[in-house]
C-alpha cells in the first residue's frame, strides 16, 4: 500500500465513509485547517475498493451506509492485522445503543449532530499520536 502520489510528508490521510450529502460536504469544510488530505466515499464498497489501495491514517465512518453498517465494518477492520491500527471514528444519532458501540471496536464515537470543536480536537489527537 502506498501513500498518495503528491501528499506532502506531513500530510495524514482521512477516509471520511458518510452517505448524508450535506454532511459529507460539511467534514471537509471544517478539517480543511488542519492540513490534512481528506477523501471522500459515500458507500461501503467504494471505501474498501480504497483500502485495498491506499491506507488512510483516520477513518471518520457513519453509522448506516447504503450498502451496510458502519459499526459492521469498524468490527471488522479492527479484527483484521492489515488495518487494525488504524484510528476509527464512528459518528451515528445511535450512541446510546453502548452495547453495539461497543462491539464495533471504535477508538471513539461523536453523536450527531456533532460539535464542531469536538471533531476537530479528536482528529487532531488521533493524528498526533505516536509523534513525538
Amino acid at each position: 500500500m502506498e501513500r498518495i502520489d503528491g501528499m506532502l510528508n506531513s500530510q495524514k490521510l482521512i477516509y471520511v465513509v458518510e452517505e448524508d450529502k450535506e454532511i459529507s460536504e460539511l467534514i471537509p469544510l471544517i478539517l480543511e485547517e488542519t492540513g490534512h488530505a481528506i477523501m471522500l466515499f459515500a458507500t461501503f464498497a467504494d471505501f474498501h475498493t480504497r483500502m485495498t489501495i491506499v491506507l488512510p491514517d483516520l477513518i471518520i465512518l457513519d453509522v448506516t451506509l447504503p450498502d451496510g453498517y458502519g459499526t459492521e465494518v469498524c468490527r471488522a477492520l479492527k479484527k483484521d492485522n492489515l488495518y487494525k491500527h488504524i484510528p476509527v471514528i464512528i459518528m451515528s444519532i445511535y450512541t446510546e445503543d453502548t452495547l453495539l458501540m461497543k462491539k464495533s471496536l471504535a477508538d471513539m464515537f461523536i453523536e450527531k449532530p456533532f460539535d464542531i470543536n469536538d471533531l476537530t480536537d479528536a482528529v487532531q489527537r488521533f493524528l498526533t499520536i505516536g509523534k513525538g
